[in-house]
């Protein structure tokens, strides 16, 4: 998990993390788990006090400072991917709560055999009302439509791209690969393009759906609990995300169509006084006039 001044969320997880724990270990899926946290807030020393969850095995990682979340995710799978005996890395949101049953449940998914067909799987997620936020994403290249899926699908293993909310990467199903983000996202869309990326890289006859939905585990999400104190700068952090997206992943004039939409109503919501549009855009045309190449595998 990512921390970006929200330790008391962090905390709520670690807690619901504690007790789901406490009930897999007594049943016949008995999970081995280490907690990665890694600090994108430097000044933010409460994040340290988590270390009191003595019965938890955590690990904080200070990041350079405020890198976003996935180069943030990427510092923390640098140190595990190398492991001679490869963990599963499961990706939390620190606004996420796991349910008494989730790792009872995970270790008996994760058992398996189908486990080695696929690298990159979610969950579903839903909010404290048990409303589904998430089960499965839409990617229509056609129209640049990226979207969560939120109503019970009747194939519920199949999806295009998968939330970084609750995302987790098997080892088996990347080879000699090694996950990575592409550092050109701050926050949002970093997922789909990930999921985008190693599905056409990691897909094959024989694996024909590396991007999969874990059958029956569901996460909660105090949804925007942390980015929502800032409600300009998550508007231009989507709005740029996902003009990224569309230009790595979609056709071109699929790409010119919708900045031309979003440009013009940048241009309306500035003249009414709302700038989180227009911050999300001019933060795009500035990385797309510098573009560069990662060299992601």
């Amino acid at each position: 998990m990512v921390n970006y001044h929200c330790a008391v969320e962090i905390k709520r997880l670690l807690e619901s993390v504690r007790r789901s724990l406490s009930y897999a270990n007594q049943t016949p899926h008995r999970i081995n788990l280490q907690i990665w946290i890694v600090n994108n807030s430097l000044g933010d020393r409460s994040i340290q006090e988590l270390a009191k969850f003595r019965d938890l095995a955590i690990n904080i990682i200070d990041a350079p400072g405020n890198v976003g979340f996935g180069r943030a995710c990427d510092i923390a799978i640098a140190q595990l991917w190398p492991l001679k005996n490869r963990p599963w890395i499961w990706l939390l949101n620190p606004d996420t709560t796991l349910d008494v049953e989730t790792l009872a449940k995970l270790g008996a998914v994760l058992k398996q055999n189908w486990e080695t067909s696929w690298a990159i799987a979610g969950t579903k997620v839903q909010t404290p009302a048990q409303k589904i936020e998430f089960n499965g994403g839409y990617w229509n290249p056609k129209t640049g439509e990226i979207l969560p899926v939120t109503e019970t699908q009747q194939d519920s293993n199949s999806t295009a791209w998968v939330s970084g909310c609750s995302l987790m990467f098997n080892p088996k199903g990347f080879g000699d690969l090694i996950p990575q983000f592409d550092p050109d996202f701050f926050l949002y869309y970093e997922d789909f393009e990930l999921c985008w990326r190693y599905g056409k890289k990691l897909r094959s006859p024989t694996h024909p759906s590396p991007i999969v939905l874990l059958p029956g585990i569901t996460i909660t999400h105090h949804t925007s609990s942390i980015i929502g104190r800032q409600p300009t700068q998550k508007m231009a952090w989507a709005i740029e995300g996902y003009l990224l997206a569309l230009d790595k992943c979609a056709p071109p004039l699929v790409w010119l169509r919708r900045l031309i939409r979003i440009a013009i109503a940048a241009a309306l919501s500035r003249i009414q006084g709302h700038s989180g549009k227009w911050i999300g855009l001019m933060r795009y045309c500035k990385k797309r006039l510098f573009k560069n190449d990662h060299g992601l595998n």
